[in-house]
């Protein structure tokens, strides 16, 4: 009995575990058609969301500052929540506000959607859907640096 009880615990959960990433993956392929934004011209997508876990925002707008400005990489990103250009000035610089790879949410639609609450979320788009969805996890930033290929 007890058995049976473990495998269908395991079945459900998995279950529960796919049919959620899909509903996610859905979202996002929704919201990208609506802002118009072509996933497939990028290796990956990093959507950074101005509050919650500061210490991952931190992280990853360093990352940008640190790579994305030198060269470009193929990598879309993606500033959500942000009150305003003002505070991105602020936060990254006044030259993010003009890089043709930095799209700025400014009607906030990924956090309305709720694609991006309080974690960085990273996408890699792959045969014209989004295959997999990386949230901050500790080491999403070191594998999206070996992604891309980019060197320290």
């Amino acid at each position: 009995m007890k058995s049976k009880f473990k495998i269908f615990l395991i079945y459900f959960l998995l279950f529960t575990i796919f049919s959620c990433s899909t509903e996610l993956n859905s979202k996002v392929e929704n919201t990208f058609l609506r802002l118009r934004i072509d996933k497939n011209k990028f290796k990956a997508i990093f959507i950074i969301p101005s509050n919650g876990c500061s210490g991952c925002i931190s992280d990853s707008e360093n990352f940008i500052l640190k790579y994305l400005t030198k060269r470009d990489y193929n990598l879309l990103v993606i500033l959500t929540s942000y009150r305003n250009e003002k505070e991105i000035k602020m936060k990254l610089g006044e030259r993010i506000l003009y890089d043709k790879r930095i799209f700025h949410d400014k009607q906030n639609v990924f956090f309305q959607e709720g694609i991006s609450l309080i974690y960085p979320i990273i996408y890699y788009p792959y045969n014209g859907n989004v295959s997999f969805v990386s949230h901050q996890e500790p080491d999403a930033l070191k594998k999206l640096q070996k992604y891309l290929q980019i060197k320290n």
